[in-house]
């Protein structure tokens, strides 16, 4: 009598994944990945958010420093000379020079100007001088980061919704981390916000 053949089969475990079932893992993987990438991307933009409130709280905090060691004056009228005088030595003239002697004996108030980090021209520490409107207005169509009024000290990014964003960082980081820094909103934070009453200077003037 003939034995008949036996059959070997492979376990499931040793089969490896079906078709079906590897379709389901990239469905899965997929969908998770849809979910972490917003995430990530919100969590950039929060941080060169963060990054662009502290840097205008730092630039701010220099000028206001500069103008009273200059008699009241601020960085200026020139790219050229904002950038100078904020980060060499100065005389009280505004003179600025490289290294520090008995004339050159202010500053430097910081030690380079800083990208800016959001906006159309965001990653440009170019200075945009409009010396005639207050605050002064962005020109998103320049190539520079911030706008600058060297006659009142007051320095904005390039965006044109740059009192929203002030308003939204500046007004959550007012007062942190011990800081008696206070920043003026000129609104009342239980109606919205009216773009022409803004008053975003620190320790406004």
């Amino acid at each position: 009598m003939p034995i008949a053949p036996r059959v070997i089969t492979r376990s499931r475990a040793a089969s490896g994944f079906t078709l079906v079932e590897l379709v389901i893992v990239v469905v899965i993987i997929g969908m998770i990945a849809s979910m972490a990438i917003p995430r990530l991307s919100n969590g950039s933009r929060d941080a060169r958010l963060a990054r662009l409130g502290s840097d205008l709280i730092t630039v701010r905090k220099s000028l206001e420093y500069y103008a009273i060691e200059h008699g009241g004056a601020y960085p200026g009228p020139t790219e050229t000379d904002f950038a100078n005088q904020l980060t060499q030595y100065t005389d009280k003239a505004g003179t600025a020079y490289a290294k520090k002697n008995s004339t050159y004996i202010f500053g430097p108030y910081l030690d380079t100007v800083p990208e800016c980090p959001v906006g159309p021209n965001s990653g440009s520490n170019a200075v945009l001088i409009d010396k005639v409107n207050s605050p002064p207005q962005p020109n998103e169509s320049e190539s520079v980061g911030w706008v600058y009024n060297p006659n009142t000290g007051e320095i904005i990014p390039n965006m044109d919704n740059w009192q929203e964003v002030e308003y939204r960082i500046l007004g959550s980081l007012a007062g942190v981390n011990g800081s008696d820094e206070q920043v003026d909103l000129g609104v009342d934070n239980s109606n919205d916000i009216n773009k022409d009453t803004l008053d975003l200077r620190l320790g406004g003037k």
